[in-house]
């Protein structure tokens, strides 16, 4: 018990020794980044993108091709076997 509490304890040390290095450690950056996806200005200004209007495409309506017969009840021309497992 007494070895388990000292490697927790070792453990945890460890990790704030880590979370301590890498915050005093870690490189700033040149320029503090604004916005993403190039949509930031150089000059320190944001720049709001510009979006096309929405196109929903053609429209369609579902019908049966006239030389297809009407079908009542769908059934599949095929059947499995029943499960018996």
């Amino acid at each position: 018990m007494k070895v388990a509490k000292t490697f927790g304890f070792v453990g945890v040390a460890a990790g704030v020794a880590l979370g301590v290095y890498g915050t005093t450690h870690a490189p700033a950056p040149a320029i503090t980044p604004i916005a993403s996806s190039g949509h930031g200005a150089t000059s320190g200004e944001y720049t709001q993108p510009t979006v096309a209007d929405i196109n929903m495409g053609a429209t369609a309506t579902p019908t049966t091709p006239s030389s297809v017969e009407p079908v009542t009840v769908a059934s599949p021309p095929v059947k499995a076997k029943p499960y018996s497992g």
